[in-house]
C-alpha cells in the first residue's frame, strides 16, 4: 500500500473526532437556550428583575418583585423590598427620586414611616404644588452587592435623583465575612459570575440542585432576624476584612457611575450608628497575650468594673488603660472606657473610644470607620455639580449630647427612631434641593418643573406634622416601640451590657402611647385617617393605615373596603392580602380567606405564618 494512502487511514478518524467536537460546541449553546426555554414554558424559576410589568388600575406600572432577594441567598432567609407602584411612564413635571440602602434607609420597623416615606412629608410639605415619586429601593439584610444590582435597574427608570445611605450590612449580608445567606467574602469575579447564572432559570436549577445535594449543609432554613447570625463573628484582624472593604468600595464605585449614565443627581450619606446606647454584642480580645500577660489583662479589666461599680471613675479609667496598653482590641473594654470619660466629662476621649467599640464589635451590625472612610474617598473620587455628601455621621454626632449619638434618634444599633428619620431626611431633603437647583429646571427639559417656592421663613415640616401628614397615630407608635421591645427582648440584644435597662427605657416609651390604645382616642385616629384618605386617595400605606385602625375599632364592613383599595393600588403587598384574609377568616368567610391566603403564596411562597392560616382552614393545603 502506498504511504500517503496509508497515512490518510490513520488521519481520518482523528479528522472525524476534531468535527464532532466543533459540532459539540456549536450545538451546546443551542441546548442550553432549549433547556432554559422549556424551564420558563413549565414555569420553573423565578423572575429576577428589581421592577416588574405589571397593569394597577388599567395604567401600565412597574411593581416590586417580592422574590427578588432570593438570588442572593437561600429563599427562607431572603427578605424582600417594600411594596411599591410606580407609573412606567414618569409624567411631565414629576420628580422623581430613588432611596438605596438597608434596613435602616427602608425604615425599619415599619417602612411607613421610614426614610423615604420622611423624606417624601417633607418635600410635599414644602413643596405642595410639585408632584414627586420617591421610591424605597432599599431592603433589610442586603448589602453592597445587591444595591449594585437594583442600581442598574433604577437607571432604567428615569431617576432625577438617587439618595445613597449603605453600609450596615457588608459584613453580615449576602456575601459578607459574616454571612448566613452563602458563601463568605469569595472574590468580586466570582460572585459577578453567580449573580449572572442565577438570573437564568437554568442556573436557578443548578443552585437548587447543589442545595439539595450539598451534604450536611448547615445553613440556617429560617430567618429570625439578627439572631440569625449570631454565630458569625468576625474580628476586624480577620484578613477577609479587607475583601468585604474592597468589594464595598468597588460596588458603591458602580452604583455611582451608573447614576451618572443615567443622569440622575447623587446625595451620598455616611451612615449614622448608636454609639453611646449600644453596647458591643461580641467582644474578644484583639491578639492572642502570652498567658501571664493575658492574666495580668483580665486583672486590669476586672479592677475596672470594680471601680465603675463604686463610681470611681478616675480609678476605673486608670485600670482600663493598662488593660488597653496590652490589647486595645476588645469591644467592652472600650465601651466602658468610654462611659467612665463621659462621668469625667472628657467628650473628646469618650467619643474616640465610643467609636473604637463599635468598630471592635465582633458582631458587625453596624457600620465602622472604615465604611464611612470609603463613602467619603468615593465621594471626593467622584466630586462635581451631580454629587453632594451627606456626612450623617458628623450630623448625628453634632445632634447627640456630647458629641456622641445615642437613644434620642435609635431605638437600638442603627434604626432611626422617628425623629431621626426626620433628623436625616430633612438633611438629604436640603442637600437634595442644593443639588436641583431649585428655581431652575429641574430633570430633563419635558419633566422639568418649578416648584411653587413657600415662604422661606416657614422652613421645613416639623418630625410631628410630617408623621400627621403620614398618618402615623399613637396607636402605631405604640406598636412601634413594643415591636422593638419584643425585638430586643432576644438575641443578640440579650448579649449586651446592661441589657435590662435597654428594655425598661423601650418599656417606658411604649406606655407613654398606651393611651393612644383605648377605645375614645383609637375612633378619634380613625377620623383623623379619614380625612387624610379623602385628601391623598391614591396613597396605599394611608389607606392600609385606616384599614387596621377600622378592624380594631370593630368597623369591620368599612375596613374591608379599605383594604381592598389598597390592595387596587399595592397588589405586589403580600402583606395586604394576608391582612385581608385575616379579617375574612375572623368573620367565618373561610374560602374567601384561603384565595387571600393563596394570593400571599403565590407573591411569595416561603411565609410559614400564611401557610399555617391556611392549613387552619383547609388541611389540604397544609400538607
Amino acid at each position: 500500500m502506498p504511504a500517503s494512502t496509508a497515512g490518510s487511514q490513520i488521519r481520518q478518524p482523528a479528522s472525524r473526532v476534531w468535527r464532532l467536537r466543533l459540532l459539540a460546541v456549536a450545538l451546546a449553546p443551542l441546548l442550553l437556550l432549549a433547556v432554559e426555554v422549556l424551564l420558563r414554558l413549565v414555569g420553573y424559576g423565578y423572575p429576577t428583575r428589581f421592577f416588574l410589568p405589571a397593569k394597577v388600575r388599567g395604567q401600565d406600572a412597574l411593581v416590586n418583585n417580592p422574590r427578588y432577594g432570593w438570588r442572593f441567598g437561600s429563599p427562607p432567609l431572603a427578605r424582600e423590598p417594600v411594596a411599591f407602584t410606580l407609573p412606567r411612564a414618569k409624567a411631565p413635571g414629576t420628580l422623581r427620586i430613588f432611596v438605596l440602602g438597608e434596613s435602616a434607609a427602608m425604615g425599619d420597623p415599619d417602612a411607613r414611616f421610614g426614610l423615604s416615606r420622611m423624606l417624601e412629608a417633607l418635600l410635599n410639605q414644602r413643596y405642595p404644588r410639585q408632584r414627586f415619586e420617591v421610591v424605597c429601593g432599599a431592603f433589610a439584610a442586603i448589602s453592597s452587592h445587591v444595591m449594585a444590582e437594583v442600581a442598574d435597574e433604577c437607571a432604567r427608570h428615569a431617576g432625577d435623583a438617587w439618595v445613597i445611605y449603605a453600609g450596615n450590612n457588608e459584613v453580615v449580608g449576602p456575601f459578607g465575612a459574616g454571612s448566613v445567606f452563602g458563601p463568605q467574602a469569595p472574590p468580586r469575579p466570582l460572585i459577578r459570575a453567580s449573580l449572572t447564572l442565577k438570573s437564568t432559570r437554568l442556573g436557578q436549577a443548578l443552585g437548587a440542585l447543589f442545595d439539595w445535594a450539598r451534604p450536611g449543609a448547615a445553613a440556617p432554613t429560617e430567618w429570625k432576624g439578627m439572631e440569625t447570625m449570631l454565630r458569625e463573628q468576625v474580628g476586624s484582624e480577620d484578613p477577609r476584612m479587607q475583601r468585604v472593604y474592597g468589594h464595598f468600595q468597588e460596588n458603591l464605585r458602580a452604583i455611582l457611575t451608573a447614576a451618572r449614565r443615567a443622569g440622575a443627581k447623587v446625595v451620598l450619606s455616611t451612615m449614622a450608628t448608636n454609639l453611646r446606647d449600644c453596647p458591643p454584642f461580641a467582644s474578644a480580645c484583639g491578639k492572642e497575650l502570652p498567658p501571664q500577660q493575658r492574666t495580668e489583662w483580665e486583672r486590669a479589666f476586672a479592677e475596672g468594673v470594680s471601680c465603675e461599680r463604686a463610681e470611681d471613675w478616675a480609678g476605673a479609667v486608670r485600670a482600663y488603660l493598662e488593660a488597653s496598653a496590652m490589647d486595645d482590641g476588645h469591644a467592652e473594654l472600650n465601651f466602658r472606657l468610654a462611659r467612665c470619660y463621659r462621668q469625667l466629662r472628657l467628650p473628646g476621649e469618650a467619643a474616640e473610644r465610643y467609636r473604637a467599640a463599635r468598630d471592635a464589635d465582633r458582631l458587625r451590625f453596624r457600620a465602622d470607620s472604615r465604611i464611612n472612610d470609603i463613602i467619603r474617598a468615593l465621594a471626593r473620587e467622584h466630586a462635581g455639580p451631580h454629587l453632594r455628601l451627606l456626612d450623617a455621621e458628623a450630623l448625628f454626632a453634632r445632634r447627640g449630647p456630647d458629641g456622641v449619638a445615642g437613644g434620642e434618634y435609635f431605638y437600638e444599633h442603627v434604626h432611626l427612631t422617628p425623629v431621626g428619620n426626620h433628623l436625616l431626611a430633612q438633611a438629604m431633603a436640603e442637600e437634595l434641593m442644593a443639588l436641583l437647583e431649585w428655581g431652575h429646571s429641574v430633570g430633563a427639559p419635558e419633566s422639568s418643573a418649578n416648584p411653587s417656592n413657600p415662604d422661606p421663613a416657614a422652613g421645613w415640616a416639623s418630625a410631628s406634622e410630617c408623621l400627621r401628614w403620614l398618618g402615623c397615630t399613637g396607636r402605631n407608635l405604640h406598636d412601634l416601640w413594643s415591636l422593638m421591645l419584643d425585638r430586643c427582648s432576644r438575641p443578640p440584644f440579650t448579649l449586651q451590657l446592661e441589657h435590662t435597662n435597654h428594655l425598661r427605657w423601650l418599656e417606658t416609651r411604649r406606655d407613654a402611647y398606651r393611651p393612644a390604645t383605648k377605645p375614645a382616642q383609637l375612633r378619634q385616629s380613625v377620623r383623623d385617617l379619614g380625612e387624610l384618605v379623602a385628601a391623598r386617595p391614591e396613597d396605599p400605606h394611608l389607606r392600609s393605615n385606616l384599614a387596621a385602625h377600622l378592624e380594631l375599632a370593630g368597623e369591620n364592613v368599612r375596613a374591608e373596603a379599605e383594604w381592598r383599595e389598597a390592595i387596587e393600588r399595592l397588589p405586589s403587598s403580600w402583606q395586604l392580602w394576608f391582612n385581608l384574609g385575616n379579617l375574612l377568616a375572623g368573620e367565618g368567610r373561610n374560602e374567601e380567606a384561603q384565595r387571600c391566603y393563596a394570593r400571599c403564596l403565590a407573591l411569595n411562597p416561603w411565609l410559614p405564618e400564611v401557610r399555617a392560616r391556611l392549613a387552619a382552614l383547609s388541611p389540604r393545603h397544609g400538607r
